[in-house]
């Protein structure tokens, strides 16, 4: 590369940087105080019988995500009660 081509280079990386949305400054000094740490929680689905992995914000104990989602289970749970009952009324 010659020297006047690495300027352009340069020059383009900072317009790139520039238009990209995902890279921004924290400005507020409390999120920058506040650094998520997460953990992972293991539970088991009673009416569904399967496992589910929660992922939790230690702060504040909140579920930041539910892997598979905890209503897809009660739907599932659900299921299972109305199939055992119409194998109970065929049989």
């Amino acid at each position: 590369m010659r020297i006047d081509s690495i300027g352009a280079y340069q020059a383009g990386q900072q317009n790139e940087r520039k238009a990209r949305p995902e890279v921004r400054e924290v400005k507020s000094s409390e999120s920058a105080a506040h650094t998520s740490q997460r953990s992972v929680r293991f539970q088991k689905h009673q009416g569904a019988e399967r496992w589910m992995v929660q992922v939790v914000d230690v702060y504040n104990n909140e579920v930041i995500r539910e892997i598979p989602n905890r209503r897809m289970l009660d739907v599932v749970g659900e299921m299972k009660t109305l199939i055992g009952k119409m194998q109970d009324i065929k049989a």
